[in-house]
């Protein structure tokens, strides 16, 4: 996608909005011919499809900027409700999944995103038993930290149990696991 060509304007008219930087003038409703190009790319930046390709190009660095990365990647999509994000739940995950041991946030963007998405426990629970990850798993202990009926519970800290001696959990996330299940017996 090409961006649209800069031209000065005192910063105070100016917001942030989109995928890296992308800037919109604040006027009176009309666009600047200028800006006329930008306009029509507003619907492509908050599309659910550039969100999910940007999850599945996203391949982290161990630097501090990574957070920020993935925070640009959902910043086009906020206008959308929940309903319409629901779709990104499985590639969120999947980041999630590929690199289990990557510093993503703490909470940070890929868990502010997941629970702001109503229905996403499923796909979670899944994702936990099939490749446990650091971040995963502290979501499923977060979750626990809540208020929950005793069924949903047990079924939970069955979930954390399971990656304590999960093949492809690493030595670090299993006792990770045993600590979490060793704080949710003392609350």
């Amino acid at each position: 996608m090409e961006r649209p060509r800069c031209i000065s304007l005192p910063r105070k008219n100016l917001r942030i909005i989109g995928l890296a930087g992308y800037i919109r003038p604040i006027t009176d409703g009309r666009v600047p011919t200028r800006f006329q190009g930008y306009k029509n790319k507003l619907p492509e930046l908050m599309s659910i499809e550039n969100v999910i390709a940007g999850l599945e190009a996203f391949i982290p660095t161990e630097e501090v900027e990574d957070v920020s990365k993935l925070y640009e990647i959902f910043a086009g999509q906020q206008p959308l409700t929940p309903e319409l994000r629901k779709p990104a739940i499985p590639a969120i995950l999947a980041l999630i999944e590929r690199y289990p041991e990557a510093e993503l946030g703490s909470p940070g963007p890929l868990v502010h995103e997941l629970e702001s998405i109503p229905g996403y426990q499923p796909f979670l629970r899944e994702s936990v038993l099939r490749q446990p990850a650091d971040l995963s798993t502290w979501m499923v202990n977060r979750i626990l930290n809540s208020e929950l009926p005793q069924d949903i519970r047990a079924s939970w800290l069955t979930v954390l149990s399971e990656v304590t001696k999960h093949p492809l959990a690493p030595k670090l996330l299993r006792e990770t696991a045993a600590d979490f299940l060793q704080h949710q017996a003392e609350r």
